[in-house]
């Protein structure tokens, strides 16, 4: 492999560990300051600036020597970062800022050693997917943990109070997220949280927690970015020697234990009030002054998020925490799997009020491939916990890999904009609601389908839906494609479409632009 691919450890130098971390929070209150329901702008190029002038002081005290060969990396970072502040299309801002991050990963990965240049093709993609991990995962839970190490040793605290200091302030930040997301999704859970903190008397808590989740969002990011610049690399030191370090991680049980147990009770408070509130029907919503409508409309993308985090969660925990003895083995795969199992009820609830909404609404793209995507996360979970009881949790990134397929090809035999409307048809002759705009938007594999539903809809609704299908037959006439391009589905509705032709031409063709649904 080429050399940007060489291994690579954390921060070792006693006096990185003793201002990276002050240093990462500073960066973290300076980026609330610049972004908090701030529009990208000069503040792309203050936080730019601001993390160099950071990255260069840690590295000038602990004696780190940049290479300098790749400071123009830094310069093409500061101009796209101008550039964003200067051009006002929504476009030409996504692409400068998007350009600035990448910019950004490539001169925190090339900062001590390296070239660009002497990058080959996959390595480009490699690096940026090798640094997300260790930027946002890794480096700063390695960072913090040796952090709160050096500290506890001025012995003010003994070992086991450190230890249980250091998984309550790890855990704030994943229960403060956790929280918002919960309270987002579901309006039983964001009463019963408001209610508490009105209890507190805390005022101006969605703010206040908004606030301080934005801190600590990007004092973290910052904080992997800091120690991932200033890495050590060790290019000699054999692969599976390296490896085997991250069975001796730097969290013992008491903290992970603390972090896992804390997220726990928060899920399970949530999923108490899923019983009560969802799971047992409608009586107890309308009893809270809720409609069924209101609670199945909002949550479903939140708790998939919530799924999502919990899975980084345990994989990061399971790659820090040290388990010496089959006792604190047992009771990290204990508390894991009740982290799990919660989260499979959570992921039920997405899919069930995902379900109500369709009910109550109808089948779009997104809700279908967010009901496929939430039954692929429930098997990847069950496949975690597998992998971890059995010590092969490199497995999973495999089995990860193995889903994303199956995913891609549960789409592909389902037959997604059929199914949209067949499912569609059928809510149809239950409830009498069809949107007829949104299935000719449809493509050519939803066509038998409307062709063959034509004569039992209502007539309004049949000239939407012949309109889009005389127009898509003139379409299909028109565009004169080789054989490269042929298509099965094509073939099949224009056959349909040419038996039909006498039937569709009491309709104006007219077409009606596809969008990709948002909810």
């Amino acid at each position: 492999m080429s050399e940007p691919q060489a291994n690579r450890i954390p921060v070792s130098q006693p006096g990185s560990l003793i201002t990276i971390v002050p240093v990462a929070m500073l960066l973290g209150l300076w980026a609330q300051y610049l972004f908090f329901q701030n529009a990208l702008g000069l503040n792309v190029i203050a936080m730019c600036l601001a993390g160099l002038a950071a990255l260069i002081f840690l590295a000038w005290r602990n004696r780190i020597m940049p290479a300098w060969q790749n400071i123009w990396l830094a310069g093409l970072m500061i101009l796209y970062a101008d550039m964003t502040a200067w051009r006002a299309a929504p476009f030409s801002i996504f692409l400068n800022f998007s350009t600035t991050l990448g910019l950004c990963v490539f001169f925190t990965h090339l900062f001590t050693s390296g070239a660009l240049h002497r990058f080959k093709a996959l390595d480009y993609f490699s690096v940026v997917i090798a640094s997300f991990f260790e930027i946002t995962l890794l480096q700063p839970s390695s960072a913090a943990v040796d952090w709160f190490k050096n500290i506890s040793k001025q012995n003010f605290i003994s070992a086991r109070s450190a230890a249980i200091l250091r998984g309550v302030l790890l855990a704030v930040m994943p229960i403060l997220i956790l929280t918002m997301l919960l309270t987002s999704a579901d309006i039983a859970f964001n009463q019963i949280v408001l209610d508490i903190f009105r209890f507190l008397r805390v005022d101006n808590l969605p703010e206040i927690s908004a606030r301080l989740v934005v801190v600590l969002l990007f004092a973290w990011v910052c904080l992997g970015g800091l120690a991932y610049s200033l890495r050590k690399t060790e290019r000699n030191k054999p692969a599976n020697e390296l490896a085997g370090r991250s069975s001796q991680g730097p969290l013992g049980l008491i903290e992970s234990a603390i972090i896992l147990g804390s997220v726990d009770a928060l899920f399970a408070a949530f999923v108490f009030v899923q019983f009560r509130y969802f799971f047992g029907g409608q009586a107890g919503l309308l009893i809270n002054g809720f409609t069924y409508a209101e609670y199945a409309r909002r949550g479903f993308a939140e708790l998939l998020v919530v799924a999502l985090f919990s899975l980084g969660l345990a994989l990061m925990l399971n790659h820090l925490t040290r388990r010496e003895n089959r006792w604190k083995i047992l009771g990290f795969e204990g508390l894991v799997l009740i982290l799990v199992s919660l989260t499979v009820i959570i992921l039920a609830s997405s899919f069930l009020r995902l379900r109500l909404y369709e009910d109550a609404y109808g089948f779009t793209q997104l809700r279908t491939y967010t009901h496929v995507l939430i039954i692929w996360l429930a098997v990847l979970l069950v496949v975690f916990v597998i992998c971890l009881h059995f010590n092969r949790v490199d497995l999973f990134l495999f089995s990860v890999f193995i889903a994303c397929l199956c995913f891609v090809a549960s789409l592909d035999f389902l037959n997604t904009d059929a199914f949209i409307a067949r499912s569609n048809f059928e809510r149809y002759t239950a409830s009498g609601k069809l949107d007829a705009v949104y299935l000719a938007t449809l493509s050519d594999d939803a066509i038998p389908f409307l062709v063959s539903i034509m004569d039992s809809i209502q007539p309004n609704d049949q000239e939407i839906i012949g309109s889009a299908l005389h127009e898509r037959l003139n379409e299909i006439e028109q565009v004169k494609t080789g054989w490269q391009s042929w298509n099965w589905s094509t073939a099949q509705a224009y056959q349909l479409l040419k038996e039909q032709r006498l039937k569709l031409e009491n309709y104006p063709p007219k077409r009606f632009e596809w969008s990709f649904p948002l909810d």
